[in-house]
């Protein structure tokens, strides 16, 4: 539950709608809201591990992979950090998140 849950937490943070290509939008703004953190690579990794457990979780029932939970709820607190201080743009952008991120 936890995996899935926070997949579904950096999803809903870090992109605007549903649209193909999830993981790779996911990993290029997770490295934009860290872009001035140390240790980038380690916490991208944890995040891509939820996100292919939760992957294989919804799509399999169960997963054999290992996820880095902790590493991962680390990434998210910066990335939401990152997100809460960058300027507001609107509500009439059809990406407010992708503008924020300038991505």
């Amino acid at each position: 539950e936890a995996v899935v849950a926070l997949a579904v937490a950096f999803e809903t943070l870090l992109t605007d709608a549903y649209a193909p290509g999830v993981s790779a939008r996911i990993q290029r703004r997770v490295r934009i809201c860290l872009r001035r953190k140390h240790g980038i690579e380690d916490y991208l990794a944890a995040v891509v591990s939820v996100m292919e457990a939760r992957g294989a979780i919804v799509h399999n029932g169960s997963t054999l992979r290992e996820a880095e939970v902790i590493k991962a709820q680390a990434a998210f607190a910066l990335c939401f950090e990152a997100v809460a201080h960058l300027p507001h743009v609107g509500t009439s952008l059809d990406q407010p998140i992708g503008a924020m991120l300038g991505d």
